[in-house]
Order: structure tokens, then sequence, then C-alpha cells
């Protein structure tokens, strides 16, 4: 009797240490590596836009409590390294390409993942933790970042990369963003104070790294600030917005009581717009985007702007072809 429930006892004991060294396995195989502190490395022939965006990489771990985070070049050595971070584009980084072949990798390209795409994977390395971080181009590096710090966990100043860490993608969608800033209901109602630059600029590179790519800017250091992480920059114009300053004959007919916006069906009106769109953009930087909107009401709805839609894109049309003098390379999108 004692000899047979022993027996069982036993049976139950070996089966229960199986299953607990199974489940630690599976914990481990999903679980994450620990690491006190990160080296960033960039390629010899890395982009500034490649430079900065490792600087920020650095700059957010620090933020996080990684103190032990170093920056430099591939063709540096820096001793006792922990994490190795390989990033930037693989043509321009020789230790990436490396990587790539050792480790049979199929290469980035324009057609996969796709532009702005990118790879963040894990690496065995028998002397130095890999995580190799290459962008099919310079905004692939900035979303690579944004992974990373979406994927690792900074706790008690130490960096926690999940264990067998792949993820290779690129945006479905060619235009992301368009629109950031405070509500002016919430600075009118609730008196909110504006924005610094400095937490304008977090925000536009928090939204970056969210995966954005392009944000509505007027000429000056914010416009220049975007372009030098290698974003896009969006112009807009109201191709019926003329302001209060014009003859009364001049308003379009809006249900909805709005002054400020034009007949485009008066040719002095429409005139008037035309020469204040090259007026706006002759001497403006060259916006990647410029969008052109009509407005909350619509449009004008007296019966020789029927059907507007018509009238309001043949004017955007002709405007276009002024931007294009001064900007060729500037792509037009309406609203």
């Amino acid at each position: 009797m004692s000899r047979n429930f022993r027996i069982r006892t036993d049976s139950w004991m070996f089966t229960i240490v199986f299953f607990v060294c199974l489940y630690m396995c599976f914990v481990a195989s999903i679980g994450a590596s620990e690491y006190s502190g990160a080296v960033i490395r960039i390629g010899s022939s890395a982009s500034p836009v490649e430079a900065k965006v490792a600087q920020l990489l650095i700059d957010r771990l620090r933020e996080a409590g990684l103190s032990q985070t170093a920056f430099e070049n591939e063709t540096e050595e820096i001793a006792n390294k922990n994490l190795l971070i390989l990033l930037g584009r693989p043509e321009h980084h020789n230790c990436i390409m490396q990587q790539i072949d050792e480790h049979r990798l199929p290469a980035l390209s324009q057609l996969a993942p796709g532009p702005e795409g990118f790879l963040l994977q894990s690496l065995p390395d028998p002397n130095t933790p890999v995580l190799l971080a290459a962008g099919v181009d310079d905004r692939g590096c900035l979303y690579a970042v944004g992974e990373i710090l979406r994927q690792c966990r900074i706790r008690d100043g130490k960096i926690h990369v999940p264990n067998n860490l792949n993820v290779r993608t690129a945006p479905a969608f060619e235009i992301r963003g368009t629109q950031f800033g405070q509500s002016h209901v919430a600075k009118r109602l609730a008196h909110v104070r504006d924005w610094t630059e400095a937490e304008t600029q977090r925000v536009i590179l928090d939204y970056a790294l969210a995966g954005a790519n392009i944000f509505p800017v007027s000429p000056g250091p914010m416009f220049d600030f975007i372009k030098s992480y290698g974003l896009m920059t969006q112009g807009r114009f109201g191709a019926n917005t003329s302001g209060q300053d014009v003859p009364p004959e001049w308003n379009a007919s809006e249900s909805i009581g709005r002054l400020g916006y034009v007949c485009l069906s008066v040719p002095e009106a429409r005139d008037y717009m035309l020469q204040k769109c090259e007026e706006q953009f002759k001497n403006s930087p060259s916006f990647d985007l410029v969008k052109f909107h009509g407005g909350d009401g619509g449009g004008c709805e007296c019966d020789k702007c029927d059907p507007y839609g018509l009238v309001f894109i043949k004017l955007v049309e002709e405007m276009a072809g002024i931007i294009h003098k001064y900007h060729p390379d500037t792509r037009i999108f309406f609203t």
C-alpha cells in the first residue's frame, strides 16, 4: 500500500518537474534579456539624419533611466560594451551589411519591406549581444528607433530586450500625419498656455516615432527642424479664403454665414486669389506637399458656382501650375 502510494507520488512529482522545466524553457524563449547599458553604433557613411536619429535614441533611453548609453561610429572602438545596437541604412553601415550576410537575412529594399520600412532583429553573438536596427531609408531608421522604444523596457537602470525579437515591416500608407498642435478651444476656454518651442519639437518627434511622416508648418525654424529629421513638410492654402478686406460683392454665398470667403465665379475675386497664391509661394521654401482646402462651409452656393466642386478644382489646377513654376517637385492635394 505504502509502496504503491510512493510510486504514484514519485510519478506525480516527476510530471510536475517536467512541466515546470518545460514552462521555464517556454518563458525563457519568449522573455527578455537584461543589459546594464547600450552602445548605439552608426555607419561610417551615415547621413546627418541617421546621426540625429541615433542621438534621439540615446536621449530617450537616458530619459527613461538607462544612464549607461554611448554613441560610436563603426570606425571607433569602445570597451566594455553591453548591448550593441547597429543603427542605420545598410548601404551606409558595413557592420549591418556584415550581419545581413552572416545570418543570411533578406536584403531590405523599396519592394520588401517597402519605403520607410525597417528591420529590427536580435542576433546571436558569442561576444557581444547585437540588436540590428536597419532602415530602408532615413525615415526607416527613425521608425526603427520608435519600435525599439516600444519593444524594450527600462527598469532599475537596465534595458530589457525581448528574446527572439524580429520585426520587419513598412508603413501601409504613404501620407501619415498632416495635423498637430493645440486646440484653439482649449486655449480660448480652458486658458491653457501655448507650447514652448521645445515642447512643440517634442510633440513632433513623439508623433514621428509613432509613424507620422509629414507635418503642416510655416517657413522658419520649425520647418528646418522637421526637415533635419528627414520628415516631410506640408504647406497650406485656402483657394477661396480671401480674408475680410474684399469688396462685399465678392463674398461667397454660404448658408452658415461665414465672411472672408469669395465667390470664385466673380472674375475679379478669382484673379485676386490667383495673385494671392503666387505672392505666398514665390518666395517660400519648397514644401513636400501643399494642401488646398475650401473651409467648413463647403464653398459658394450661388447658381454660378453650381457645381462648386468643379469650380473649385479648376481653380486649384491653375494654382498648382503657379506653385510648380517655383517648386516643381512639390506635390498637390486638396480637401
